[in-house]
């Protein structure tokens, strides 16, 4: 089982630093860091601090291994809000789409807000069952996907064919998800 100084040997060698490198890193000698390594002697709360300030690690999962919990992947998960996003019937008009109820809602945890999805998007690079989610916040970009107005018409367009001053942005796609 992974222990203190076995952590610091790692997390060392996965960054590409000799023993001499973090010794020069942490203020300290070459046989201070072979010794926190191999166990000879456990760093002090201070040189704990400058070890995993150059590891770029916290200090409490160098002791035990875990994060603590505000740093925990989990925790970021679980304290990530859900968003019930409104799912609607992919639509050939403006005219409709304006008009358009949510037909389902998609629970995603996301930290974006202003997020809708459109349902069997008929639309030759998705699958037949694909619900494409957007972002309406998005701001254009050249290297993404628009839901655009034309007129009467919604496309899904590249963004850099938003230049077109025909076109209004309605959101820009983040997401599609292919139903099972």
């Amino acid at each position: 089982m992974p222990n203190l100084h076995s952590r610091i040997k790692q997390h060392r060698k996965k960054l590409g630093l000799s023993q001499a490198d973090m010794a020069d890193r942490c203020g300290v000698s070459q046989p201070t860091i072979a010794n926190w390594e191999r166990g000879g002697h456990v760093p002090r709360k201070d040189a704990l601090e400058k070890i995993a300030d150059c590891l770029g690690v916290d200090s409490v999962w160098l002791l035990s291994g875990e994060l603590p919990a505000g740093r925990s992947p989990v925790y970021q998960h679980l304290n990530t809000p859900i968003r019930h996003i409104p799912i609607y019937e992919s639509t050939p008009s403006a005219k409709s789409f304006a008009n358009a109820k949510p037909t389902r809602y998609l629970s995603l945890a996301i930290e974006l807000e202003d997020l809708f999805a459109l349902d069997s998007v008929d639309h030759k690079e998705f699958a037949r069952d694909s619900i494409l989610i957007f972002d309406r916040q998005a701001k254009p970009a050249a290297n993404a996907r628009f839901l655009v107005q034309n007129g009467d018409k919604i496309s899904l367009i590249d963004g850099a064919e938003l230049e077109n001053p025909g076109f209004v942005l309605i959101g820009r796609l983040i997401y599609s998800i292919h139903s099972h």
